[in-house]
């Protein structure tokens, strides 16, 4: 349980992780917006679609999916916007989701644009965010790269990863 939802919507967050295996194994491309492009970001994202769609959310005990509440999350759309070069925030209800680098408490501007969530308190330092895999986040890494996505690395700390890369999710839901 990582925190109480103030807006009363949904009262609590929990969150699992899924190994680099199972998220290899599960046929889906692991991050990948458009051809590995961040274009569109989280919102566009086929990890997205996987995680709330039949192969993954479809698959969860009947019980656990009628008390998951759907969730409004703010995300960046990647550096898809290539005259102007800037990302903005969109909104996404999702059932399933990942945590942006600023919900990790591990924003890094000079990877991602601001304003995609308030921390939770449990993620404090990088040790708070180890767990003991690299995993993604749901910004993307677009000021860094066209191709690249905010990531989790070993230490806790936020890095880049090209949306072809395999690694773990941390995934959260609402009840």
């Amino acid at each position: 349980i990582l925190a109480q939802d103030e807006t009363k919507t949904a009262s609590l967050t929990f969150r699992g992780h899924l190994s680099p295996r199972l998220v290899m194994n599960s046929g889906t491309k692991p991050w990948l917006g458009q051809q590995t492009l961040d274009g569109g970001g989280w919102a566009l994202s086929d990890m997205r679609e996987w995680l709330n769609g039949e192969d993954f959310f479809g698959n969860l005990p009947i019980e656990l999916q009628n008390g998951i509440k759907e969730v409004v999350k703010l995300s960046d759309n990647g550096y898809y916007d290539y005259q102007t070069g800037n990302p903005t925030l969109t909104k996404t209800a999702d059932k399933i989701f990942i945590a942006s680098a600023e919900e990790l408490n591990a924003l890094n501007t000079s990877y991602t644009l601001a304003g995609q969530g308030s921390p939770y308190p449990l993620f404090t330092d990088n040790e708070s965010r180890k767990i003991g895999d690299l995993y993604w986040t749901r910004s993307t890494g677009g000021k860094y790269g066209l191709h690249s996505f905010c990531a989790i690395d070993l230490d806790g700390r936020t890095t880049t990863l090209g949306g072809g890369n395999r690694s773990g999710l941390v995934i959260y839901f609402c009840i």
